[in-house]
């Protein structure tokens, strides 16, 4: 887990990320016209996954209304099945490909 940034860093941060702002929107707008690299598609697929699982894990209860120690049991209980949510992302991904598909049709037919 990452270390909570003290005070005087959370602001230095914050500083930054205004100053920021602006390249870091029109870096978006330019990414959102273009096709999600494979890394990225594989990314979303495994959150697919785990989002999945967390799902079956909690009967179908949103993590919202999990305490903090359930989502602390539940996050162990996936960090274990890595192998199950590569396979499952593995299955997921031509999905998440055509969607991604779909996205940039819909996106220059807006144009």
């Amino acid at each position: 887990m990452k270390e909570a940034l003290s005070k005087a860093a959370r602001l230095k941060k914050g500083a930054l990320m205004k100053r920021m702002s602006k390249k870091i929107a029109m870096k978006k707008k330019i990414n959102a016209k273009k096709m999600a690299s494979p890394e990225k598609l594989k990314d979303r697929a495994q959150k697919a996954a785990r989002t999945l699982l967390l799902k079956k894990l909690t009967k179908g209860r949103d993590k919202s209304e999990l305490s903090v120690g359930q989502k602390e049991k539940f996050e162990k209980a996936l960090s274990k099945k890595k192998g199950a949510i590569n396979k499952i992302a593995m299955k997921m991904l031509p999905k998440i490909k055509e969607k991604e598909k779909a996205r940039l049709a819909a996106m220059k037919a807006e144009d």
